[in-house]
């Protein structure tokens, strides 16, 4: 994990000099961060405020040089930009278009058939609203992207709260300077967001918040389509918690995601529903499909479709098997995407990213919340396997 930090900080470092952000303000920010994270991967107990301190004021930076000249052409912010300048406008996000950002004749290889005509995409914000919602006050303000960035330090603030040893504290680290993390904010995938929305439930299931918990349980499933995979963690949620946050949950997603369907319905259905279901099999995808097709063949559609049930199944084990909690919350919805990604025929950084970001807030709070011990131990002082033996 440290090694993974380390890299962090040099591929930031590298991106912002490459950029033209000034050398000696990047030296001396990956100086800091580097001294301070080690003080926080080799120290025996917490970090002072000082080293803190420095070291979110070096990521900060490094972030910064990161995203201030990042200009990669990606549809995802296109979307994004275009969905919140009509939500500004009180106009559905989901029936703008945007100008297609690759080549010509490169189309059909991103975009199903007839997404694209005459050199424009011709379907709305793919996503469901929340996250674009919760981007709207930095658009106005500023630029979405640093409600991206907030997204992610929400995170950090929040495990950081919960972390009650040096290896949950060091999973803290590897969060914020994970070489993931410049490139969710920077490329605006909303996963950055969700990745803040998913840790305030969490942190609420350990602090028993529960108006928080379903306030953010709702849009955390109100943000992408692929929360169906999600809905086992549910389970672990209703047993711990009750049945009363799980309905304010509902109805919170209720109440985002029904104003947008009432103002266009025909636009909704067409981005958010059948632009997802004619994407076509990406041969660059991050998963084993792109690999069994070199071996293989020509891959049969329906086994291209299957990811979202093997993923749903993959949850559902962990509800059942896992003791109710916050831990098993996340161990639901990280473990879940990840057996959906590795075999989809869509799976990018920005997938990898969030499923990295949830299990290492599961290491993070496994201490204080078992999952594996699912009884008490007995009067022959017999005892569950715990941390030592699960971790």
């Amino acid at each position: 994990m440290a090694l993974a930090s380390l890299v962090g900080v040099l591929l930031c470092a590298g991106i912002s000099l490459a950029q033209g952000a000034a050398a000696p303000l990047v030296a001396a920010s990956a100086s800091v961060t580097v001294v301070a994270g080690a003080r926080v991967v080799l120290g025996s107990g917490p970090p002072g405020c000082v080293t803190l301190g420095l070291l979110a004021a070096g990521c900060a930076i490094l972030l910064w040089g990161v995203i201030a000249g990042w200009d990669q052409p990606i549809d995802v912010k296109l979307f994004v930009r275009g969905g919140l300048d009509a939500l500004a406008h009180g106009q559905s996000p989901y029936a703008i278009t945007i100008s297609d950002v690759y080549e010509p004749g490169e189309s059909a290889r991103f975009y199903g058939p007839g997404v694209v005509q005459d050199g424009r995409v011709v379907v709305g914000y793919p996503y469901l609203p929340a996250v674009l919602l919760l981007d709207l006050p930095a658009h106005l303000l500023a630029d979405a992207v640093w409600m991206h960035a907030a997204g992610v330090a929400l995170a950090l603030v929040l495990g950081w709260q919960v972390a009650i040893d040096r290896l949950g504290r060091v999973a803290i680290v590897v969060l914020a300077l994970s070489p993931a993390t410049p490139f969710l904010i920077a490329n605006y995938w909303i996963e950055a967001v969700m990745v803040g929305i998913f840790a305030l439930a969490w942190w609420s299931m350990h602090r028993h918040h529960g108006s928080l918990l379903a306030a953010s349980l709702g849009l955390f499933f109100a943000s992408k389509q692929y929360s169906v995979v999600f809905v086992p963690a549910l389970w672990p949620i209703l047993r711990s918690v009750g049945a009363r946050v799980v309905l304010g949950a509902v109805a919170v997603g209720l109440i985002v995601v029904t104003p947008f369907v009432v103002l266009n319905p025909d636009a909704f259905v067409r981005s958010a529903v059948e632009f997802q279901l004619i994407q076509p099999f990406r041969e660059d995808a991050v998963s084993l499909l792109p690999f069994v097709q070199s071996v293989a063949g020509e891959i049969p559609s329906p086994l291209t479709t299957v990811s979202l049930l093997v993923g749903l199944v993959a949850s559902a084990l962990v509800a059942a098997r896992a003791k109710p909690g916050p831990t098993a919350f996340a161990l639901c919805v990280g473990l879940g995407l990840l057996a959906t990604v590795v075999i989809a025929k869509q799976a990018f950084l920005n997938y990898y990213a969030m499923i990295g970001a949830v299990l290492l807030l599961a290491g993070v709070g496994w201490p204080a919340d078992d999952p594996s011990q699912t009884r008490e131990p007995s009067s022959q002082g017999s005892r569950p396997r715990g941390i030592s033996w699960t971790r």
